[in-house]
């Protein structure tokens, strides 16, 4: 596919998810993963991981 079908100015569901009262994690690296990972363990309330991939690096699915 082509990765240009994804790429829009989208806004931060994180900050949408921390906004309407529950937690929003960004991930776009190793270090937001690790935080994503900590979110999950200690969450008290609703829990919107955002995962922003950068289209070019995805691996393809082998078949």
């Amino acid at each position: 596919m082509d990765p240009g079908l994804s790429m829009f100015d989208w806004p931060s569901f994180a900050q949408i998810g921390t906004a309407l009262g529950g937690q929003g994690v960004l991930v776009n690296s190793a270090e937001g993963l690790e935080n994503a990972i900590r979110a999950i363990e200690t969450r008290d309330k609703p829990l919107l991981i955002e995962l922003r991939l950068e289209p070019n690096d995805v691996p393809r699915m082998r078949i």
